[in-house]
């Protein structure tokens, strides 16, 4: 008797981390063919006003949806959270130091505390 032998090949899986670039691709593309659309009827929008605004919304979508497959991930999220977290402490660190260890002259007033509402 022959024996026979049957070999199968696997495909690995991809993770979950792994961006879809098939996907990324394709929304990169309509991006641009949406900002073709939109600039090509841009000189018409006193004539047809709805068609540009129109074509502007799509722009808006799918733009919208390349950056919330693309940038909107929870590792991003994380890495803005963390930037942000970090520099109010650093400021906060900042302000303490400049408070206590410094002379009179130099501490904040209230100018300067209403500049640092902008961040």
């Amino acid at each position: 008797p022959t024996a026979t032998t049957t070999t199968t090949t696997t495909k690995p899986a991809t993770t979950s981390n792994e961006p879809d670039t098939s996907n990324n691709d394709s929304l990169e593309t309509e991006v641009i063919t949406s900002i073709k659309n939109v600039a090509s009827t841009a000189p018409q929008i006193l004539k047809s006003p709805n068609e540009f605004f129109s074509t502007l919304g799509s722009f808006g979508k799918t733009s919208g949806a390349l950056i919330t497959s693309k940038w909107l991930t929870p590792e991003a999220l994380e890495e803005c959270t963390v930037f942000w977290d970090d520099g109010l402490r650093v400021m906060m660190r900042d302000l303490f130091r400049s408070y206590v260890f410094s002379r009179q002259p130099t501490r904040y007033r209230g100018k300067e505390w209403a500049a640092l509402g902008w961040f």
